[in-house]
C-alpha cells in the first residue's frame, strides 16, 4: 500500500511538474514576444503544403535566394521542378511518360517568400503549443474587395524557426482562389546558399515555350483538379 501511494503522489508529482515547466516555457515566450521575428534572404526549406478540402498533401523544397533574384521548388521529391532566375524561368514536368522543360521570361517579381515578413500587417497574439513545443503566434488579417476578411496564422520558435503557417482565405504563397491552406515547415536552414541548386539541366537546352501564365499558379491549378495522377509517373 506505501509504495502504490508513493508511485501515486510521484506521478502527480511529475504531471505538476510539467505543467510548470510549460508555464515557465509559455512565460518565458512571452516575455521575447515583443521581439521582431525576421528572416535572412536566403534559406532552404522543406515541409509540406496542404489542401484539406481537396485532400491533397504536396511535399515540397524551396531554395529561396532573393538577393540573386532566384529562387527553385521542388514538388513530390522533384518530380515537378521550377526555377525562377533572371531573365528566364523553367518548369520541368512529367508529360505522358517523359519529363519536359519549358521556359518563360523571369522577373525578380516572380519570387515569393515561404515565410512572412512579420512587420507587414502582423500581429502578436500570444503563445501557444504545437506539438510539444511552445511557439509565438502571429495573425494577420486582409480584407478582401468582396468585404471577407483572408485570415492567415503563423507559429515560430523564438529562434526564428518556422513551424506552421495556416491561411484561411486567399492563398498569397502560391496564389489561388479562397480556401483553407496549411504550409508546414518540417527543417528550415537559415543563409543557405548553392549554387549548384540553380544549374540549369541540359533538357532544359532545348526548352518549349511556355504558356506565359505564372508557372506557380497554373502548377496548383493542375493539382487541385487532377491529384489523383500524381502517382502514374516515374522519375
Amino acid at each position: 500500500g506505501f509504495f502504490f501511494v508513493f508511485a501515486c503522489l510521484s506521478s502527480g508529482l511529475l504531471a505538476r511538474m510539467k505543467v510548470v515547466a510549460l508555464l515557465c516555457a509559455c512565460v518565458a515566450l512571452a516575455a521575447v514576444a515583443s521581439a521582431t521575428i525576421t528572416f535572412p534572404g536566403q534559406y532552404l526549406m522543406e515541409g509540406t503544403f496542404l489542401i484539406p478540402y481537396f485532400n491533397i498533401s504536396e511535399p515540397l523544397r524551396v531554395v529561396y535566394d532573393a538577393p540573386n533574384h532566384r529562387e527553385r521548388i521542388d514538388y513530390y521529391h522533384g518530380m515537378d521542378t521550377f526555377m525562377y532566375t533572371q531573365p528566364t524561368n523553367y518548369e520541368i514536368v512529367p508529360r505522358i511518360n517523359q519529363k519536359i522543360c519549358m521556359q518563360n521570361p523571369g522577373s525578380a517579381d516572380d519570387l515569393v517568400a515561404m515565410v512572412p515578413d512579420l512587420t507587414d500587417g502582423w500581429n502578436q497574439v500570444g503563445v501557444e503549443m504545437k506539438g510539444n513545443q511552445a511557439v509565438l503566434h502571429f495573425q494577420k488579417v486582409v480584407k478582401e474587395l468582396n468585404n471577407l476578411n483572408s485570415t492567415y496564422d503563423f507559429y515560430v520558435t523564438p529562434d526564428g524557426t518556422p513551424v506552421e503557417l495556416i491561411m484561411f482565405g486567399f492563398d498569397y504563397v502560391f496564389g489561388s482562389h479562397p480556401d483553407l491552406y496549411i504550409l508546414r515547415y518540417e527543417s528550415f536552414k537559415a543563409n543557405y546558399v548553392n549554387d549548384k541548386e540553380f544549374i540549369v539541366p541540359d533538357l532544359c537546352k532545348q526548352a518549349v515555350e511556355g504558356t506565359g501564365v505564372s508557372a506557380r499558379r497554373n502548377s496548383q491549378l493542375l493539382r487541385a483538379l487532377l491529384p489523383y495522377k500524381r502517382d502514374v509517373y516515374s522519375l
